[in-house]
C-alpha cells in the first residue's frame, strides 16, 4: 500500500466533495505505479493570506500558515476584499494542507482518451465534449504535446472511494 498526491481542480473537485465523482482520467505514464488499495491525498487550488503570499508554500506550511481553499469561496461566502494573495496552483500544495483522502479501488491503464463516454464526462462535471477537450488539453500540457486530445493517447482511469479519515 502506497500513498500518492493527486492534483484535482474544478469542476472535478466539487464533484468529489459532493460524492458524485468516483473515477478520474489522467495521462497514463503518470499513474503506472498506482494500484488498488493505494491511497491518494488531494492537492487543490488555494490562496495564502496576502500578508503571507511572498512565502513559498512549503515555508508557509512550516510557519503554520493556514491556506484558504478556492473551493470554499463562493459568491455567498467570499474572502474579505484585498485579503487574499494570488490563486496558487493545486500542484504546489504541501501535503500538510491536504484535506481530501481517496482510496484507489481500480486502475485501468488500457483506455484510449477518446473512449470516455458522455456520462463519464458529465460525472467529472463537463456538460459538453468541447469543455472536456479544453480542460484535458490544458491539464495534459504539463505532460507534453503527445497527450493532446487529438492524438488519442493511452490514459489511466482511476476508480476511487472518498474516505473521511486522514491517510496513514
Amino acid at each position: 500500500m502506497s500513498t500518492y498526491a493527486l492534483t484535482i481542480i474544478e469542476p472535478q473537485l466539487s464533484r468529489i466533495i459532493a460524492g458524485d465523482l468516483t473515477v478520474v482520467w489522467r495521462v497514463g505514464i503518470q499513474m503506472q505505479a498506482y494500484s488498488p488499495s493505494d491511497f491518494l491525498w488531494v492537492r487543490e487550488p488555494y490562496y495564502l493570506p496576502k500578508s503571507k503570499a511572498h512565502l513559498a508554500p512549503s515555508s508557509a506550511a512550516a510557519r503554520g500558515v493556514t491556506p484558504i481553499y478556492a473551493a470554499d469561496l463562493t459568491p455567498q461566502s467570499p474572502a474579505p476584499e484585498g485579503w487574499l494573495g494570488p490563486l496558487m496552483k493545486a500542484r504546489t500544495m504541501p501535503r500538510a494542507w491536504h484535506r481530501q483522502h481517496l482510496l484507489i479501488e481500480a486502475v485501468d491503464h488500457t483506455r484510449r482518451l477518446h473512449s470516455i463516454t458522455a456520462d463519464e464526462m458529465a460525472a467529472q462535471g463537463f456538460a459538453h465534449l468541447n469543455h472536456f477537450i479544453g480542460w484535458w488539453n490544458k491539464a495534459a500540457s504539463l505532460a507534453g504535446p503527445a497527450f493532446r486530445w487529438d492524438l488519442n493517447p493511452l490514459v489511466t482511469a482511476i476508480t476511487f472511494a472518498r474516505i473521511g479519515a486522514p491517510l496513514p
